[in-house]
């Protein structure tokens, strides 16, 4: 189980999401699991993000299963799918 769970949610966020995933992989602590929850992007986002899931097995994509505008479902959903012991939000332009 990791320490901690990251909640990234993500529409249409292909301009900065790679910036954002690798601001997560570069941190010193590194007991850590990745959840980009995509709320139907319909840019570059999701191919993105199952590049680097391919090769970093500590980030997964999740999916909403409408298109919500609104950050809060797509926590919601990465909650749901968390299990470390504590939950971090961070967005997919940070």
């Amino acid at each position: 189980m990791p320490q901690v769970s990251i909640i990234m949610p993500c529409h249409n966020g292909a301009a900065t999401i790679a910036d954002s995933i690798r601001s997560v992989q570069n941190q010193t602590f590194t007991d850590w699991e990745l959840f980009v929850v995509n709320d139907n992007s319909s840019d570059g986002s999701v191919k993105i993000v199952e590049d680097f899931a391919a090769k970093d097995g500590r980030i997964k994509l999740l999916h909403t299963k409408k298109s919500t505008g609104l950050p809060a479902t797509p926590r919601n959903v990465g909650i749901e799918a968390a299990t470390g012991r504590y939950i971090a939000f961070l967005d997919c332009d940070d």
